[in-house]
């Protein structure tokens, strides 16, 4: 959400509901035993104010406005992991209805694993993120599928919406259970389907291919799509048979949770949110800042003693003289006269701040700074992210224009040679001299397996899995995944040409060259090479594994890379080894993030 403490692996949940009055109490029920365990016992949220706990602050605040009644407590924690900050906040009208928020924010950016509370209060309300949220995915039955086709298009949805498919070859019981560990970390972010058979054939016939989810698949539908159009159908991502039956379901849960953390993380906060959030900022200081001004102290008269009744002092007098010389210097008084005692009294019964009160004072101006701080690192990032989009429109309207300058081009040209027939015609479906790679893949795993069947094309791919697989949290709409398709489309045709022995140059040569006929990579999104300080500061962080054919050590520096996408400082890139001179073979030796150099080191 719009806070300045988000990162895209925090947990931020935003509810709606409808429930009649007095909601309120069953939110804080679920709270309260929640937040129990962690302090030692019962922990009242009826009154406001603070209670700590062994590293553990627990702020609760209420605040009433134009009928609506607000109520939150923010918890703060240390343990192994971290810091930890949670938001509860629940806003109810006085003729009910109205949300609830859950935030979950970690001060190290690390994934924040799904609140237990998240569950609680999934299971004693309706709550909705467009649709009702539920804490398991849907069965779905080919009733139902117009429900799902509703859930999908609801323009007030924040979250994705998970949609499982199935056909009649395998058991749809015992993946339906495998589907609810899967989702696990999608719980109040995201709602989840899994669809039997005959549900499946429906929502496919309906949707079509485009927009369709293949059996033993899960698809992730953004929010804000539209199903009668194919714009945008591939930023919806799938989540292939092979990954779903060979990956651990730790990891297939935490990629999903992953996903769902990344598309609200890009989406506005609600405005209601935002307002109650501001409120409750000015609340929680102005009670702060209260509880730390100086109280008033005592008068003199107040604290002034009764003349005493002196006895007879004679035989003690040394002793006495004795005790009021330690008086003395543990006051620090240069005498006893009266004068000096009334400046001890004065210090003694002045206006004073309480210590905790203090205590309390700062660490709120230390959140506030860091709250600052943190907005201001924001800022930033979104300056660099919309600087980052404009110059990727500027390339993209550049090669449309060279591509359209081009296309002007060849058709004149075969007008004047009397082709105006084919100048003008509709490119036949399947054509291999145009098209014969098939359609683009829409996931990692499905771009390794494409790759997989393309030794013949001469292109292989020898990097590490796990790299690859790390996209797939980073790069949530797709950018990367369909520039890497492109690029190893690119490697291909490059392999064709060479083997044609009509081409001799090298990669970027022909992607300068834009040979005709063959499909290519923006040359501006090539390096031919790496710069000379890369090469000698970070020597071997580019070195990939080939055939021991080509080196007895197994491994080559692989300086020549292609630019995938750019997102925030996880640029990826897609590093090769050009060997079609010697066994016919481009090599991919790594697909992921941006290696090591002289900027990422400082990042």
């Amino acid at each position: 959400m719009d806070d300045p403490t988000s990162s895209s692996q925090d947990y931020r949940a935003f509810w709606t509901t409808d429930a009649p009055p007095g909601w309120t109490a069953s939110v804080l029920s679920q709270a309260a035993g929640w937040l129990g365990p962690k302090f030692g016992g019962d922990v009242d949220l009826a009154r406001d104010g603070i209670v700590r706990g062994e590293a553990k602050r627990l702020e609760i605040r209420r605040h009433d406005h134009d009928s609506k009644h607000g109520v939150r407590f923010v918890m703060e924690e240390e343990n192994r992991g971290g810091r930890f900050v949670t938001t509860l906040t629940s806003v109810e009208a006085d003729r009910g209805g109205g949300w609830v928020s859950l935030d979950v924010l970690s001060d190290a950016g690390s994934f924040v694993n799904r609140p237990r509370l998240a569950g609680y209060l999934l299971d004693v309300l309706e709550l909705r993120d467009g649709t009702r949220m539920t804490a398991t995915p849907h069965r779905a039955t080919a009733a139902r599928v117009s429900d799902v086709i509703a859930a999908l298009e609801n323009p007030g949805r924040r979250g994705p919406i998970l949609v499982a498919a199935t056909d009649d070859k395998i058991p749809f019981d015992p993946f339906a259970r495998l589907v609810d560990g899967w989702t696990s970390e999608t719980v109040g972010l995201a709602q989840a389907y899994v669809l039997d058979p005959l549900a499946s054939v429906e929502l496919n016939a309906r949707l079509g291919q485009r927009w369709g989810v293949p059996a033993w698949t899960i698809r992730t539908y953004l929010p804000g799509i539209d199903l009668s159009s194919p714009v945008g159908a591939r930023a919806n991502r799938i989540l292939g048979t092979a990954r779903l039956g060979n990956d651990r379901d730790k990891y297939l849960a935490r990629l999903l949770g992953g996903v769902a953390r990344s598309v609200i993380a890009d989406r506005p906060a609600p405005p209601q949110w935002r307002s109650w959030q501001r409120t409750f900022v000015r609340v929680s200081t102005s009670a702060i800042a209260e509880s730390a001004t100086p109280r008033p102290g005592r008068s003199r008269r107040e604290v002034a003693a009764p003349a005493p009744v002196l006895p007879d002092l004679a035989p003690d007098v040394a002793r006495l003289e004795a005790e009021l010389e330690r008086v003395r210097i543990t006051l620090e008084l240069a005498d006893l006269s009266e004068s000096a005692l009334l400046e001890v009294l004065d210090a003694a019964t002045s206006d004073r701040i309480e210590p905790e009160s203090l205590r309390e004072l700062r660490e709120e101006l230390d959140r506030q700074r860091r709250g600052a701080e943190l907005t201001e690192k924001r800022l930033d990032a979104s300056q660099l992210k919309l600087l980052v989009a404009e110059d990727d429109g500027r390339r993209a309207e550049a090669e449309r224009e060279r591509q359209e300058r081009r296309a002007r081009y060849l058709t004149k040209a075969l007008v004047e040679n009397n082709l105006a027939s084919i100048a003008f015609g509709e490119v036949p479906e399947g054509d291999e001299s145009v098209d014969d790679y098939g359609s683009e893949p829409v996931t990692y795993a499905s771009l390794l397996e494409r790759i997989g069947e393309f030794r013949d094309r001469g292109v292989v791919f020898t990097g590490d899995l796990k790299d690859v697989e790390g996209l797939e949290l980073i790069d949530v709409e797709g950018k990367a995944l369909t520039m890497a398709w492109t690029a190893v489309v690119s490697l291909c045709e490059y392999a064709r040409a060479k083997k044609s022995d009509k081409y001799q140059g090298n990669v970027h040569k022909f992607l300068e060259d834009q040979l005709p006929g063959y499909r290519c990579y923006p040359l501006n999104q090539h390096a031919a090479t790496e710069t000379g300080f890369t090469k000698k500061q970070y020597k071997g962080t580019r070195r990939f594994p080939v055939p021991k054919e080509i080196d007895v050590s197994g491994l080559v520096d692989m300086y020549e890379h292609f630019k995938l996408a750019r997102i925030d400082n996880l640029d990826q890139r897609m590093h090769y080894y050009d060997d079609t001179t010697g066994t016919g073979i481009i090599y991919i030796g790594y697909l992921g993030t941006h290696l090591v150099n002289a900027m990422t080191s400082k990042l």
